[in-house]
């Protein structure tokens, strides 16, 4: 970023003006003055993409402070819950905000489910029953009319 001071811009003003000229010398002044000193501080890595640099006037010479660019932690984006549209069967993911009302993203219906991703669900151990081995060899087969039929 780029910010000055009110004393910069006036100094600037004042040496980029030519009463024969006018302000066409301001352009060049601003080259030299400001664009110049900057280049150098990135040329010299005292400058990086993201700091700010602002110019002043001290009332001899101008000078140049840089803030670093600080990072700040980027919010732990929010899960999108996914729902599958009754009444257009399309599948879409969106963030639920409490008291709202969820609504399709394709045909606007209110008739959505939301869907869960079975392999990220707790699952229950199924208790296996054991196999009884010791079976009857022939047990009666019902049939509709109660009657067994004959071998």
């Amino acid at each position: 970023g780029f910010a000055y001071t009110e004393a910069g811009v006036k100094e600037i003003a004042r040496e980029g003006f030519d009463p024969v000229f006018g302000a066409r010398p301001l352009r060049r002044a601003i080259q030299k003055i400001v664009e110049n000193p900057i280049s150098s501080l990135i040329i010299e890595k005292k400058a990086n993409a993201g700091d700010e640099v602002e110019v002043d006037f001290d009332g001899q010479q101008f000078v140049f402070n840089v803030r670093k660019a600080t990072l700040l932690e980027k919010k732990e984006q929010k899960q999108g819950k996914r729902f599958l549209c009754d009444v257009c069967a399309a599948k879409f993911s969106t963030e639920i905000i409490a008291n709202s009302t969820g609504i399709c993203a394709s045909c606007g219906s209110t008739k959505i489910q939301e869907q869960f991703d079975i392999d990220a669900m707790p699952t229950q151990k199924e208790e296996q029953k054991p196999v009884p081995t010791d079976l009857p060899k022939e047990q009666p087969i019902p049939t509709a009319d109660g009657l067994q039929p004959q071998k």
